[in-house]
């Protein structure tokens, strides 16, 4: 089964069993600017993607 990640608005489908991060990276993105979540539930961007998830990332913003 595949999985799903939105981020920016753009969902696209993930293979279960990588990390999140990696994932994320291999769409272009830098993960580090991202919390993300199952649900409503926070995870590690370190986290294995589970079967048939549905993850949000959630663009952080941070200054000095």
């Amino acid at each position: 089964m595949t999985s799903k990640i939105t981020i920016q608005n753009q969902e696209f489908e993930i293979e279960p069993g990588m990390s999140i991060s990696d994932a994320v990276r291999d769409l272009g993105f830098n993960p580090s600017a991202y919390v993300f979540a199952i649900g409503n539930t926070p995870v590690p961007m370190d986290s294995d993607i589970p079967d048939n998830a549905t993850i949000r990332a959630i663009r952080v913003a941070s200054g000095g």
